[in-house]
């Protein structure tokens, strides 16, 4: 099953919460996992966010860093193509998310993914809306 993991589900693969679980399921039933060039930095910014907020300590920023940049070289990271981006400019005229949430849900319906995996509630109920068969994780 090809899913597709926006940033706010996949990051629980490295930060312990709720939906955790759930995501390392779903990553090892994935054939492939999906993700957004986008999901890199999104993430550095949320675990930067941590470490900022002394919740997280900057060494062990730079250990996850390097899990996530070894994971990425096992999953199917999309480029933001003209078509992606005509895309999402559809869902903004359908729905109301933000503009990067819409980026992931036009990624995944380019992709062609079976499931979309997101934490964001908003994003859940847009990707119902566009079509896509959608999990919310935590």
């Amino acid at each position: 099953m090809r899913a597709y993991f926006d940033s706010s589900a996949f990051v629980k693969r490295y930060v312990t919460e709720t939906g955790s679980q759930e995501v390392l399921d779903r990553c090892r039933t994935a054939d492939p996992v999906v993700l957004s060039a986008l999901s890199l930095p999104e993430i550095s910014s949320f675990l930067n966010r941590l470490v900022r907020n002394r919740q997280l300590a900057a060494a062990d920023y730079v250990l996850f860093k390097q899990v996530i940049m070894k994971d990425l070289s096992g999953v199917e990271v999309r480029a933001i193509s003209e078509g992606i981006l005509m895309d999402s400019v559809h869902v903004l005229e359908e729905c109301r998310i933000k503009t990067l949430d819409a980026i992931h849900i036009a990624t995944a319906r380019q992709a062609r993914c079976d499931l979309f995996l997101t934490a964001d509630r908003q994003q859940y109920d847009a990707a119902i809306l566009m079509g896509l068969k959608s999990e919310r994780v935590g």
